[in-house]
């Protein structure tokens, strides 16, 4: 299921990007179109509660496939990432609801990505090492980076969903 919801979340995860990329395109064309790039903005933020929210079950699913790569690492990694998503969607709340500024947020934001990206590059290292993501390393700093999200999301669902997850195996049942 995670590798599904990561999949959707590749998904909304472009349009996210796109609408990034398209806000400032707006910035750039000048106060003409500023306030249609503030919409655009505010599509963009939206988008981000749905893309990340769809991204948060992989947290507890990767530290399950790496945690005996990395134990103690996963776990921290693990509980970095979930707080990260979490505190990021919380936020993203908040500015679209009009309760925070995007002054307001954007520190504390950029904060809760960072987390979300340590995780993500984190937990990319122990999965390449363990043979669940061969790529996990290099679209863990993609990832990280929010323009890269989608091409981590992707792949890593793909993966999730050839690790056959869910099915009844010894290896699920011995976790």
């Amino acid at each position: 299921m995670a590798g599904a919801l990561a999949i959707a979340s590749a998904v909304v995860g472009t349009v996210m990007v796109a609408t990034l990329v398209a806000m400032y395109a707006g910035f750039a064309l000048g106060p003409g179109v500023r306030d249609t790039a503030l919409r655009i903005g505010r599509v963009n933020d939206a988008l981000a509660i749905v893309a990340y929210g769809l991204a948060l079950p992989v947290v507890p699913t990767m530290y399950v496939l790496v945690r005996e790569t990395g134990s103690v690492r996963s776990l921290m990694l693990a509980m970095v990432g979930a707080l990260g998503i979490f505190v990021t969607i919380i936020l993203q709340w908040l500015l679209v609801t009009g309760a925070l500024s995007f002054d307001e947020q954007i520190g504390m934001v950029s904060l809760s990505l960072l987390a979300v990206g340590v995780w993500m590059v984190g937990t990319g290292y122990l999965a390449r090492g363990a043979g669940v993501l061969p790529n996990g390393l290099r679209n863990g700093l993609l990832g990280a980076f929010y323009l890269g999200f989608p091409i981590w999301a992707i792949d890593t669902g793909r993966a999730l969903m050839g690790a056959g997850l869910g099915r009844s195996t010894s290896r699920t049942r011995s976790a």
